[in-house]
């Protein structure tokens, strides 16, 4: 009897040994699994956070491009605007030196008649 109870007791630890075994088997399991499932995550988030990246990129250059067709616009608009000044500025100028040119002939016949005119005389 006494070798049939170390027989039964032994049988019991070994099957209390197997449990354990199984739960540890189902256990690892369950970590690999859920290592695979976070890791898994983790490329999914890595990828998400690189098609954002690249989105931004993208959407950067359009804004500068976009920023510097304005300002080149702008400068065009200005450049157009000095060049009306300046069609204008040279207008006023030879219509003055027009009207100097006239002075200045009248002035030189002035001084050129009277002595052709006392020359004349004499």
């Amino acid at each position: 009897m006494a070798k049939k109870d170390a027989t039964s007791g032994a049988e019991s630890s070994l099957g209390l040994l197997r449990l354990i075994r199984e739960k540890e088997q189902k256990l690892k399991l369950k970590v690999l699994e859920t290592r695979a499932e976070a890791e898994q995550m983790i490329s999914k988030a890595e990828d998400e956070a690189k098609r954002i990246e690249e989105e931004a990129v993208v959407e950067g250059k359009k804004l500068g491009e976009e920023l510097l067709r304005k300002g080149l616009e702008a400068a065009q608009e200005r450049v157009s605007q000095i060049e009306k000044e300046a069609e204008k500025e040279i207008a006023r100028v030879k219509e003055q030196g027009r009207k100097k040119k006239q002075q200045l002939v009248n002035l030189v016949f002035d001084l050129v008649m009277p002595e052709e005119v006392s020359s004349k005389s004499n």
